[in-house]
């Protein structure tokens, strides 16, 4: 699979980042939930947000959090998956528990995310997993 990000993900990301003390830790989280995840692993994996559609889906992922291990607490990705192109997009990512937490995403904000991914096509964050520090890279596109 190839990975890829949006501009949304990446703003969200710089977001939890500035709040090192609470979220320092997602990228090696990132990395630990989604390195050497075999295809269908990540095409299956997560609550369905647009059904049990057999090439596309809209997934919820859980992440684990930065100290807490609670299945109420940490993160939440929002991705797009294409089985046929193997593509693999995260498009948004909030935390369940401190300054920023968030409950859950609406349907509209989750329908913004689709309607930006297409917007982005061309100009997607490319992800990368480095294997020496265990952290994800977002490059620029």
């Amino acid at each position: 699979m190839d990975f890829f990000a949006t501009n949304r993900l990446n703003k969200s990301i710089n977001n939890l980042l500035s709040k090192t003390k609470n979220y320092g830790c997602i990228l090696n989280h990132l990395f630990n939930a989604f390195n050497n995840k075999s295809d269908d692993d990540l095409f299956e994996n997560g609550y369905r947000l647009n059904g049990n559609h057999p090439i596309a889906r809209m997934l919820k992922l859980r992440v684990q959090s930065c100290g807490g291990n609670a299945k109420s607490e940490g993160f939440r990705v929002i991705v797009f998956v294409n089985k046929n192109t193997n593509k693999f997009y995260f498009l948004d990512i909030y935390p369940k528990k401190g300054p920023l937490a968030k409950s859950n995403m609406k349907k509209d904000e989750r329908k913004n995310c689709l309607i930006e991914l297409n917007e982005e096509k061309e100009k997607l964050y490319i992800i990368d997993f480095d294997t020496k520090k265990e952290l994800i890279i977002i490059k620029k596109p």
